[in-house]
């Protein structure tokens, strides 16, 4: 619901939902990055790369258990059709949290940036870097984060 509101314009209802699902669930990724994008909004820059920071280190736990799990696939005694469809679901679902992962450093690099928070977005920014989908987007969010304070990025995190 958070999301829906979201969409709709409604950023006070939707910061309500995601924290209300955060109560059941406090590594709820969707969660975390929609107030991520809440707080962006509002330019609660600190606040914003916090909370995408939390949703990529809830993407590192997940990415994890997939990998744990994808090894547990290959050494299961399956029929090799039953192991390859398996593996397949596993991999593309480990793949899909390992690039939202990344996005959300560097969402939150971009934050603390506007923040004014370098080391933090440095920090952000050089793991957001290990993704190849993200690696020249970052090549250049670095390059603002060792640009002298005046002309850093504005705006809300990409």
């Amino acid at each position: 619901s958070g999301t829906i509101a979201l969409e709709r314009g409604e950023p006070v209802r939707a910061e309500k939902d995601f924290r209300e699902s955060l109560q059941y669930d406090p590594a709820n990724v969707e969660s975390l990055i929609g107030l991520g994008t809440v707080a962006s909004g509002g330019r609660r820059w600190e606040e914003a790369g916090g909370d995408f920071e939390r949703a990529a280190r809830a993407c590192e736990e997940r990415a994890s258990g997939l990998r744990a799990r994808i090894e547990e696939i290959q050494g299961a005694a399956l029929a090799q059709e039953r192991k390859d469809g398996l593996l397949r679901r596993r991999r593309s679902q480990l793949d899909r949290v390992l690039l939202t992962g990344a996005t959300a450093w560097y969402d939150g690099a971009a934050a603390f940036l506007n923040a004014g928070s370098r080391d933090k977005a440095l920090e952000c920014a050089r793991k957001s870097g290990e993704h190849p989908a993200l690696k020249d987007r970052t090549e250049e969010l670095l390059k603002a984060i060792k640009r002298p304070a005046r002309n850093r990025v504005s705006g809300r995190p990409a």
